[in-house]
């Protein structure tokens, strides 16, 4: 039992690892089609800080989406692959 959760806790350090780089580059790609915009509105006098707040809010509202899509599972009280897996192991 201990080595299947040593196993869990590896894998979901992995996808948690691909998750945040994937998060880096969806933010990247963002900030890289908005770069005019960003220098047109700190050229008219944007605050930066409102400026990086834009950018944060819209990387924020990716990331709760990829949220409520990864544990939709769970909001619908189904048991993941690895719990089920498990579940059946002890039975």
């Amino acid at each position: 039992m201990a080595f299947a959760m040593t196993v869990i806790i590896i894998a979901a350090s992995v996808a948690l690892m691909l998750g945040v780089i994937g998060i880096y580059g969806v933010m990247s790609y963002i900030v890289s089609q908005r770069t005019g915009e960003i220098g047109v509105r700190l050229a008219l006098g944007a605050d930066s800080g409102h400026v990086a707040g834009m950018i944060v809010r819209q990387g924020g509202l990716v990331a709760i989406g990829g949220v409520i899509v990864g544990s939709r599972p769970r909001i619908r009280g189904q048991p993941t692959h690895c719990v089920a897996a498990l579940r059946r192991q002890r039975s």
